[in-house]
């Protein structure tokens, strides 16, 4: 299946199938192995660039979640994975991030400002996170939620580790929002 039109109407849902990782068409990823870019300098193909990314589309995998994976631009950002997962009536961004600096926290609020349909999720190292300065994450909290990961590191033998890790809390991101739906109903 193909869905190349992705709404940027600021009020529209991304209808979701399986984890684009090819750009070009969708593909299921329990079909296909998970590709790597080999040279990480080069963006143009698209492709998962590093553990880190692929533990994220591991831990979605594992949970039965679908994703796009960097597939549209939205003012300026692109986001990591556009996921199947709702928080409340927002769709949810797993975005895994190592470095943070002002302009682009300030790139990121302002998305998050224009799209008021997403709920990003930073995921990122617990040492990103012990050296990051209080008033910058108190920024990041303020349009964000923060996972934080023990040793998420970018190599392979960390990887089922950081897999594990999300893979939890996307399980938990999951029945809290079962919870929402059934408050829904009445």
């Amino acid at each position: 299946m193909k869905y190349k039109n992705v709404p940027n109407d600021k009020n529209l849902y991304i209808q979701v199938f399986p984890v684009d990782i090819y750009q070009n068409d969708v593909h299921s990823i329990n079909n296909h192995e998970i590709h790597r870019r080999i040279n990480e300098g080069n963006n143009l193909s698209g492709y998962i660039k590093d553990y880190r990314e692929e533990a994220v589309s591991k831990a979605l995998q594992d949970n039965h979640r679908d994703a796009y994976y960097e597939f549209a631009t939205y003012g300026g950002y692109k986001p990591d994975f556009i996921t199947d997962m709702f928080v409340g009536r927002r769709q949810v961004i797993l975005e895994p991030h190592v470095y943070f600096g002002n302009d682009y926290v300030r790139k990121l609020k302002k998305f998050c400002n224009e799209y008021t349909n997403f709920s990003l999720i930073f995921i990122m190292p617990d040492k990103t996170y012990k050296s990051l300065d209080e008033n910058l994450i108190n920024e990041i909290k303020q349009f964000s939620t923060i996972w934080v990961i023990d040793k998420f590191l970018n190599n392979k033998e960390q990887m089922k580790h950081s897999e594990n890790a999300i893979s939890r809390k996307i399980r938990k991101l999951i029945d809290k929002n079962k919870s929402y739906e059934m408050y829904e109903r009445f």
